[in-house]
């Protein structure tokens, strides 16, 4: 009878400690799909304020074409309270709440070069078609724009051989005595142009002539182009890389795309998207989810 009452406590202890630990299991399940489904639902709220900062950049875009925030700033609105910080330093802390559910956009379109001056990769301007590059910056010293072309045969990548090829460059300067300038690029044996050594004076930007538009048209055939700012008439701007150089850099000027960049918060969760948009035509290329989930806890800039 001894061993049977001692077989029968044994029993009851492994069938409790199971029940226990089936219980402490389903709690901790519970646990975590409830933790889980709290961040899904900061991340859905986190993306949906990432989309309203898009649609913010859009609509700034669609009434002024050069709109953009400066370059260590961001705009901030907070959706759930409708407070619009305006623009605030990138990365400050913010003082929101974890329910509130904000973004933070940024706006810009200027660029230091466009195109790679080895011409790898190429940016193919074709015959006849004009590139338009504007929002050149005031400065306070004059400066230049460097270009460079390589020609190929229509829809090749053979090197053009026409020794009628070139590329139409023309400078409109808003209120001048003089508004429109023009030279012409030639084309020279490998097919390569690059106005070092050139001294071409219609690329010259001046504080009392400032240049708003710079219109390029090849013809005869197609261009790969790059372009630079600079600060002396034989600077290159850029390095081999695209960097600028130290003290051989002018001025930014307005890209072929703007970029818009929001960053949506709520509660533990944020979320990036960063929208690109054509300059020539207006529409927007498209918009890319830069991260899903951040972190855990009050995510803050």
């Amino acid at each position: 009878m001894k061993q049977l009452k001692g077989s029968s406590l044994i029993l009851v202890v492994v069938i409790m400690s199971a029940m226990i630990t089936v219980i402490f299991g389903a709690n901790r399940l519970a646990l975590v799909q409830y933790n889980q489904a709290n961040r899904d639902e900061d991340n859905i709220s986190a993306l949906y304020a990432a989309k309203a900062g898009i649609e913010d950049g859009l609509l700034r875009f669609r009434y002024q074409r050069n709109a953009e925030t400066a370059d260590t700033t961001v705009a901030r609105y907070n959706l759930t309270t409708g407070f619009n910080a305006g623009e605030v330093t990138e990365g400050l802390k913010s003082s929101f709440a974890p329910t509130d559910q904000y973004y933070d956009m940024k706006l810009n379109f200027r660029v230091q070069s466009l195109g790679d001056f080895d011409f790898n990769p190429k940016s193919i301007l074709t015959k006849d078609n004009l590139l338009e590059i504007s929002g050149f910056e005031e400065a306070t010293k004059s400066y230049y724009l460097r270009v460079a072309f390589k020609f190929y045969n229509t829809g090749t990548n053979d090197i053009c051989t026409n020794d009628k090829a070139l590329v139409q460059i023309q400078r409109v300067v808003e209120g001048a005595g003089t508004p429109f300038e023009q030279i012409t690029a030639k084309w020279s044996a490998g097919g390569l142009y690059d106005s070092i050594g050139s001294n071409i004076e219609v690329n010259l930007i001046t504080p009392s002539s400032l240049a708003t538009t710079f219109r390029l048209r090849p013809y005869y055939c197609d261009v790969a182009y790059a372009l630079a700012t600079t600060t002396s008439v034989n600077g290159r701007g850029v390095d081999k890389d695209g960097k600028a150089i130290p003290g051989d850099s002018g001025p930014l000027f307005g890209g072929l795309t703007t970029y818009v960049t929001s960053t949506g918060y709520f509660g533990a969760a944020k979320r990036t998207l960063i929208g690109e948009i054509d300059r020539v035509s207006g529409q927007l290329i498209s918009i890319y989810d830069f991260n899903i989930y951040s972190g855990t806890g009050n995510i803050t800039p």
